[in-house]
């Protein structure tokens, strides 16, 4: 069994988290929309779970 912080899978999901969150930020300051176009979320998320499932293909180690 390996550590939590050693799987990849869950260091994307809290990528995935962090990225969501910079979403609701954006929704609540528009002036960040500049520099963080709204489309980028949707491609992020799509990108993410495409990125999940090739992990879970991959991952034969279960976490503590």
């Amino acid at each position: 069994m390996k550590k939590w912080y050693q799987s990849k899978t869950m260091w994307l999901n809290i990528a995935s988290g962090v990225a969501a969150a910079a979403g609701l930020v954006v929704a609540y300051l528009p002036l960040l929309e500049v520099a963080i176009p709204a489309k980028a979320y949707g491609i992020t998320l799509f990108i993410v779970s495409i990125l999940n499932v090739g992990l879970r293909k991959i991952t034969d180690t279960s976490i503590e």
